[in-house]
This record gives C-alpha cells, sequence and structure tokens, in this order.
C-alpha cells in the first residue's frame, strides 16, 4: 500500500536582493542545502524563491541582516 502525501513544515519564502548580496545569499543556501530558484525582478534586483522550514527562514534571515 502506497503513503499518502503529507506536509512536510518547508513552503516557499521569498526576498528580493541586489549587487553582491546576490552572490553571497546563493552561496548560503547551497551550503545550507536549501532549495531555491531566481530571476530577475529589475532595477538590479534578483528575486528568490526559496523552499524552507520556519528555523532556517530564521537563520536565512540573521544572514542577510549581517550582510
Amino acid at each position: 500500500m502506497a503513503s499518502k502525501l503529507v506536509v512536510g513544515g518547508r513552503k516557499w519564502v521569498s526576498t528580493e536582493l541586489k549587487g553582491t548580496d546576490i552572490g553571497r545569499f546563493k552561496e548560503y543556501c547551497r551550503d545550507m542545502h536549501i532549495n531555491f530558484e531566481m530571476s530577475e525582478a529589475g532595477y538590479g534586483y534578483t528575486h528568490f524563491e526559496c523552499l524552507m522550514t520556519d528555523a532556517e527562514m530564521e537563520d536565512a534571515n540573521k544572514f542577510i541582516d549581517l550582510m
């Protein structure tokens, strides 16, 4: 019997970054094994969509605050 789908506690969250912050946050996501997608947002900004738990989002926000 197949098991049912369940919510894994992760949700898509987003942010927009500019300049050198783009590369630093991309590296952070890769280092933390966070799935993410990027797209051009205009005016030099890049839009990030990240699949994170609440705890991962809290840690990522701390990282962004220190950039």
